[in-house]
């Protein structure tokens, strides 16, 4: 079994930079679709802490 850092030296060379530059990108644009969905969730989770601290209204009066 190869060391971890022959391994990863052998793996390096076997990746082109255009290769490294697709995946900097792809992960640049991961990072802001994420950063979209987290904006969106917390705006959800702010319009709904908005709603339910409105009194009890007789359509959730079981709770």
């Amino acid at each position: 079994m190869p060391k971890p850092s022959q391994l990863s030296n052998s793996k390096r060379r076997n990746v082109s930079p255009e290769t490294v530059e697709r995946l900097r990108r792809d992960l640049a644009g991961m990072e802001q679709l994420m950063t979209m969905q987290l904006k969106l969730l917390r705006t959800i989770s702010e319009t709904l802490a908005r709603w339910t601290d409105k009194p009890h209204t007789v359509r959730n009066g079981h709770s």
